[in-house]
Order: C-alpha cells, then sequence, then structure tokens
C-alpha cells in the first residue's frame, strides 16, 4: 500500500536496470522463483507528481495523482481519464475492473463503473490518504484526523477507532482483519468488530502497510526530522518489531507478491526488496521520488511518483 510525503528531485532519464531476485533457501517461501526484473521508465503523457498505483490485473493499472491525475493502463498502453477531481488524488482500489474507488485531499471520492468516473457525496473529510476493501460492500478509507471511513455497499460512515493521530494508509488480509497505520507511530488493528490500538516501537510516521498473512504484515515509516531515515517494522502474529531495513532511506510504500518478494520505495529514489530472509537496496536507476508501489504478479510490478514517473518491473 502507499502513503504520501513530497521531495524535489531531478529529473531522470529514459532507464533500463537489471535485476536478479535470488530466493534463498532460508525463505519462507521456497517455491518462490529467482526473477530477472528490467526496469524501465514508461511514457504516459502525464508530468504530475503520481502519489498511487494499483490494479486489478496486469492489463487494469491506475496511477493517481496531483491535480485530479488519473491514468489507466490497459495492457499495451496508459492513457489519460477524464475525471471531476482538480486537487490531488492519493489512492485507489476496487472490487472489480468495473468498480473502482479513488481517494483524495479534501475528501474527494470518485467511482468507476467500467465506463466513466463520476465524483460521490460520500460525507468523509479531510485528506483521504488510503483505501481499501474486500467486496464491494466492505471498504475502509482513513484520513487526517484519525477518522476511518467504512463503506457497507450502499453508504459511508464513520466509526470509532482509538486514534486522533492522522492515519496514512490502511490494508489487510479479510474483513476481520484490518490494519491502519499513521503519525507518531500508530498502528490499529480491527477484528471484525473492534478497532484496537497495538504497540509499534517507534514514534515515527507510518506511511503505508501491506498483509500477507494475519501473521505476516509489513509496515514502513520515515521522519523529515531525522534525515529522511526510515524504518521497517514486521508483526508475526503476535507483536510488531524493528527489522533492518540494509539502507538509511524513508519509505512511504510497501508491497508484496509472496513471503519471499516484499518491495519497498521511498521519496529518496530508494528502492529495497525482501527476500524472505533479508532486505537488500536495489540500485534500479531512478532519481525521483517513488511514492507507490504494487504489481499483479512477482513478475509485473509498477512504480509511480514526481514529474509523471512510471517504472516497471517485468523479466
Amino acid at each position: 500500500m502507499r502513503s504520501v510525503r513530497f521531495l524535489n528531485t531531478p529529473a531522470v532519464a529514459p532507464l533500463v536496470v537489471s535485476l536478479m531476485l535470488a530466493a534463498c533457501s532460508g525463505s519462507s517461501d521456497s517455491t518462490a522463483p529467482n526473477i530477472d526484473l528490467v526496469w524501465s521508465t514508461v511514457p504516459n503523457g502525464s508530468t504530475q507528481q503520481l502519489m498511487g498505483v494499483w490494479g486489478t490485473s496486469s492489463s487494469d493499472v491506475w496511477a493517481v495523482g496531483q491535480l485530479g491525475t488519473i491514468l489507466h493502463y490497459n495492457g499495451t498502453t496508459w492513457s489519460t481519464f477524464t475525471n471531476p477531481a482538480t486537487d490531488y488524488l492519493y489512492s485507489a482500489w476496487g472490487a472489480s475492473p468495473s468498480d473502482v474507488w479513488i481517494v483524495g485531499r479534501r475528501g474527494q471520492t470518485l467511482r468507476y463503473n467500467g465506463t466513466a468516473w463520476s465524483a460521490v457525496a460520500s460525507g468523509m473529510t479531510g485528506d483521504l490518504f488510503g483505501v481499501w476493501g474486500t467486496s464491494a460492500s466492505n471498504i475502509w478509507a482513513v484520513a487526517w484526523g484519525g477518522p476511518i471511513y467504512h463503506y457497507d455497499g450502499a453508504t459511508w460512515s464513520s466509526g470509532s477507532n482509538a486514534t486522533v493521530r492522522y492515519l496514512r494508509s490502511i490494508h489487510g488480509t479479510s474483513a476481520n482483519d484490518v490494519w491502519a497505520v499513521g503519525d507518531g507511530g500508530v498502528i490499529l488493528h480491527y477484528d471484525g468488530t473492534t478497532w484496537t490500538a497495538l504497540a509499534s516501537g517507534t514514534t515515527q510516521t507510518i506511511y503505508a502497510v501491506w498483509a500477507r498473512s494475519a501473521s505476516d504484515v509489513w509496515a514502513v515509516t520515515g521522519s523529515s526530522t531525522a534525515g529522511f531515515n526510515g524504518s521497517i517494522l514486521h508483526y508475526n502474529g503476535t507483536a510488531w518489531s524493528s527489522v533492518s531495513s540494509g539502507t538509511p532511506s524513508a519509505f512511504v510504500s510497501i508491497w508484496g507478491s509472496s513471503a519471499s518478494s516484499v518491495w519497498a520505495v521511498g521519496t529518496n529514489a530508494g528502492m529495497i526488496h525482501y527476500d524472505g530472509t533479508t532486505w537488500s537496496n536495489v540500485s534500479n536507476g531512478i532519481q525521483l521520488a517513488q511514492q507507490s508501489i504494487w504489481g499483479s504478479s512477482a513478475s509485473n510490478v509498477w512504480v509511480v511518483g514526481s514529474q509523471g514517473l512510471i517504472v516497471h518491473g517485468a523479466p
């Protein structure tokens, strides 16, 4: 999942970088293959800051960002979608290719019906930084100031969530296993009935969370007051602990395809990969801020960021 942070960085020329991801024998997913990913910038016609990327398949990917920018990838090319938004859009999630939600600044809420985007009078306020769900009638969104909103298939509503902190990201594995993270090291968990705060062991802002299972959840942090230093957090089903990232970079987005292939990216041009045992720095040649990462599989990964940056990783 992704989160929000801004950094001015220089322009980048088209690049192609090859990376071998070796799945070691100690990996928690011994079936994961070695994958040689080639990272390349993809033309898309936009120069706007892109804040989020998500899709339903390798031929149905959405990227969202500054000034209401919505881009779509159909498996061949990226194209711009007209929509009512005029401000930053931060996050996208959908129950199907014809039912997709986007949230953004000042409560902006958009819905896609398979043909066009329309504004939704959701009643949500503040900057909405994350949206995620399990079905068309079970969707969550998080915002500045702590609200966690829920959509039941008919209306959006705000419930009690045990924090007044700014929330940055939301993700889960089921309707009874949902995580929300945010400022001050706040981590909240929903068990299908109640939101509960868990100790994170950090006071840094937690920008993003990604859950593979009830006992395998990752989160990333950053701190502008600490020179963009960040950390990696892991939940093993019992407690959260800090894990070395192998780099001083701060990270704002995390996504994985298995227990032995997890990626994190950051606004200071950092990228790291987890092979089931160790986090390692990835020299992908990208010099722009990377704001969000998502993939349809271990061999099809997208990164978006500053100045219309879209980077694709594939064999």
